[in-house]
């Protein structure tokens, strides 16, 4: 009898810690869950960001200015570039032409999110030098994160030299100025300064042996740390055999995947089949039929790099190959590096993604299509 009563005393108990906790998520919720109004986010933001799927963004950078009912859009040398009506309902955000859900309108670790939008605040610091000051720093040694050494010259070009990696990246750099603060604008490529921008990133804190940024990284804003290093002559000497030219260029993206843009072997495919014929031994007595793909990138130099292999049957299910036959096929694509690039809408030369797909029969080769 008394353990009965001792059970229904804790029954009781645990039933109220439950309630209670219960409670507390419910008011957890609710207090998150809370409609960012207006009022929340008036002032400057850093527009860093675009999402265009998970874990995979591109940099859309500007100022955007927040008021009472709009939004001016500057870039960061202070110029007003657009101005647009901002409204906030019950149900919607309205962007100027631009109207999305007000769930998706909210602050999350820092960062403002409207829609797949992505704005950070600039910190509110003041650096103790000016633009030439900062050029002379970056410019006196050699600068090392988590991931790199980069060397900033005069031409201003940065030159990036990946941890574990062969040769080095080359890119562009400016400093940019806006009112009291200053960002590190790494942008453009080895054939063109003026286009593919990456992340901006605010100078918050300089010194001869070290300067930390903020800025949008890796889907968050966070504070990134270069030291100095004394330059080695020899980590710079030989460029990387291959380079995008476009850093955030995805094959996961349908438009960078599946868009050729007019890229094309030199020669053409006729040319292609002449150097396969000429170069791949079919193995004797060989029973094995299906398809090898082969994925690449041409880049904006015409290059190929980033090869990938996979096989089917002819029901285009994957299935495997013996080596014999894919090592063959992917050292001879590996060859072709005379590509004609493709081109955007501006007639700019881009990265785009390439495929070559190689019947098999018996283990022979007997056609070869895009």
């Amino acid at each position: 009898m008394q353990k009965r009563v001792i059970f229904k005393k804790l029954k009781a108990v645990s039933l109220v810690f439950l309630f209670i906790a219960l409670f507390c998520v419910c008011c957890k919720r609710e207090q998150q869950s809370a409609p960012l109004a207006i009022k929340d986010i008036q002032g400057e933001w850093l527009r860093a960001a675009w999402e265009f799927d998970e874990n995979f963004y591109k940099p859309s950078i500007a100022i955007m200015e927040f008021t009472e009912d709009s939004c001016f859009i500057k870039n960061v040398k202070d110029s007003v570039v657009s101005v647009h009506p901002f409204t906030v309902d019950k149900d919607s955000v309205h962007f100027g032409d631009w109207t999305f859900s007000r769930d998706k309108f909210k602050l999350r670790q820092n960062a403002l999110y409207l829609d797949r939008l992505i704005a950070g605040r600039p910190k509110n610091v003041k650096l103790n030098v000016d633009h030439k000051e900062i050029e002379t720093i970056l410019k006196s040694s050699d600068w090392k994160d988590s991931s790199a050494t980069y060397r900033f010259t005069d031409n201003q070009k940065i030159l990036v030299a990946k941890n574990g990696g062969e040769g080095f990246l080359q890119y562009c750099y400016d400093i940019l100025e806006y009112q009291d603060k200053f960002f590190l604008s790494k942008k453009g490529n080895q054939l063109d300064c003026n286009r593919d921008y990456q992340f901006l990133e605010q100078i918050i804190a300089i010194k001869e042996s070290q300067i930390e940024t903020y800025g949008f990284a890796n889907g968050e804003f966070k504070t990134r740390v270069y030291s100095k290093k004394l330059k080695e002559e020899t980590l710079f000497n030989k460029p990387t055999n291959f380079q995008l030219c476009n850093p955030y260029l995805n094959k996961n993206f349908p438009l960078d995947r599946y868009y050729y843009k007019g890229t094309e072997f030199k020669g053409g495919l006729y040319h292609i089949r002449k150097i396969v014929a000429e170069q791949y031994k079919a193995p004797s007595n060989s029973k094995e039929s299906g398809i090898v793909q082969v994925r690449f990138v041409v880049n904006c130099e015409g290059k190929a790099g980033l090869f990938e292999n996979q096989a089917f049957d002819f029901d285009y299910k994957l299935k495997e190959f013996s080596d014999s036959i894919v090592s063959q096929i992917v050292t001879i694509v590996k060859s072709l590096q005379d590509w004609n690039p493709g081109r955007n809408k501006k007639g700019e030369v881009i990265d785009t993604y390439k495929y070559l797909n190689f019947r098999i029969e018996h283990g022979k080769i007997t056609r070869i299509y895009p």
